[in-house]
């Protein structure tokens, strides 16, 4: 189930954090990011661990070369847990669908350090199959790059994230995906995953990264 209300600017979201009072804007590379602002989604579904919860989310809309035009969510669920979706492809080239039906970008709170957020920065990459299916893969910071044809540590830390680099580095993390890339940021700077989305999910598949 899921319904749009608008609310005011600057309007406390039953989730957390405030509605911006104007609308953001910002280009990744040849892709435009715009938040929604006075548009608030609701949703029940499941969460990126799998429990069904409800959500309330921020929009942001993408558009860009090839007819690209995305509905994105920042979903906060009613469990604590976050993640960045899509919710409607528009004119989008049909490879994105994918990105309706999976790729989520998982949000986790950083848990020795109030208020600062992590996400991975895996690459979703297109198999050379008529379905051009894509999955994610770890990635180094000159494929990022590559991809979505940006400096991805400079994208991310011009919109306010705090660092790029190992999971190791960042979070003292030793398992065995100690060596994969992430991203930190403070929980209200919603802007810094939907660019990490556009960089390591949108791009990738709009230009048809191979896997």
């Amino acid at each position: 189930m899921i319904h749009l209300e608008r609310v005011k600017a600057g309007e406390r979201l039953s989730q957390g954090g405030t509605m911006p009072r104007q609308a953001m804007s910002h280009r990744v590379g040849a892709v435009r990011i715009k938040s929604l602002t006075g548009m608030q989604l609701r949703k029940t579904g499941s969460t990126p661990s799998g429990q069904p919860s409800q959500g309330v989310a921020e929009l942001f809309e993408l558009d860009g070369p090839q007819r690209l035009r995305l509905t994105v969510a920042v979903l906060r669920w009613r469990n604590g847990e976050r993640n960045v979706e899509t919710e409607h492809r528009h004119t989008s080239p049909e490879r994105l669908d994918r990105l309706r039906h999976g790729l989520r970008l998982t949000l986790n709170n950083v848990p020795s350090r109030r208020g600062i957020w992590w996400a991975e920065l895996r690459q979703a990459r297109v198999k050379p199959c008529e379905s051009q299916w894509s999955n994610l893969f770890k990635a180094s910071l000159d494929e990022l790059d590559a991809a979505a044809e940006v400096d991805t540590r400079a994208e991310l830390l011009s919109v306010g994230a705090q660092a790029v680099g190992t999971r190791s580095k960042l979070l003292g993390d030793e398992g065995l995906r100690r060596t994969d890339l992430c991203v930190t940021y403070r929980a209200d700077d919603l802007i810094v995953p939907v660019v990490a989305y556009t960089i390591t999910r949108v791009l990738p598949i709009l230009r048809e990264w191979p896997a």
